[in-house]
């Protein structure tokens, strides 16, 4: 019996595990490395210049989309589930 598109598609995005959830440290890590790849600067400088504004100009410029999104491992607290 074949599934439908839906389930199939469905299926591919289910993880087969869960994940976890990674501590501020890991994800100053994960910041930094990227930042480095994708502007050639520290994750550190990266939040510096995303506080003071220096991408609100153009935040669709390579390489800066790919951090933004990572900016929730970024944050001092972390809601408790």
């Amino acid at each position: 019996m074949t599934s439908s598109v839906t389930e199939r598609a469905a299926g591919a995005v289910t993880p087969a595990h869960p994940g976890r959830e990674v501590s501020r440290e890991e994800g100053m890590e994960i910041i930094d490395r990227q930042a480095w790849r994708y502007l050639g600067i520290s994750g550190e400088e990266f939040l510096r210049r995303w506080r003071r504004g220096e991408y609100d100009a153009d935040p669709d410029q390579p390489g800066v989309m790919d951090l933004i999104m990572l900016l929730p491992f970024a944050r001092e607290e972390r809601e408790q589930s």
